[in-house]
């Protein structure tokens, strides 16, 4: 296995990954705040998913980071039939289905 070098975190990869980060930075403080601004507080919970995506949301953020780091690992295999098409596309589908279950959490609140 090759040595990870600089050329590995300048790669789509990384940047998909910061994509992704911010689709579920904004998901997390965007359903905290329609939960506050729909009249929920901390005495009444709505509903479990809305609850646990505001309380502990923010550990979504591993997901984009395993994505990344599994991506690149694999790339930089020799023997890996792993290529930068498949991590975009891959990375392209995730962030697709973290813009959606957002979506419909962020639409499912009010």
């Amino acid at each position: 296995m090759k040595a990870l070098t600089r050329d590995h975190f300048t790669r789509p990869p990384v940047f998909l990954a910061i994509l992704q980060m911010g689709v579920v930075l904004v998901g997390v403080f965007g359903t905290g705040m329609a939960m506050k601004v729909g009249g929920f507080d901390d005495d009444y919970q709505p509903d479990l998913l809305h609850t646990t995506i505001r309380n502990v949301g923010g550990l979504l953020l591993l997901v984009p980071t395993a994505w990344a780091v599994i991506s690149i690992r694999l790339e930089a295999k020799p023997d890996s039939r792993w290529t930068p098409h498949w991590s975009m596309a891959s990375g392209l589908l995730l962030l697709a289905v973290l813009v959606v279950f957002f979506s419909r959490t962020l639409t499912s609140v009010w």
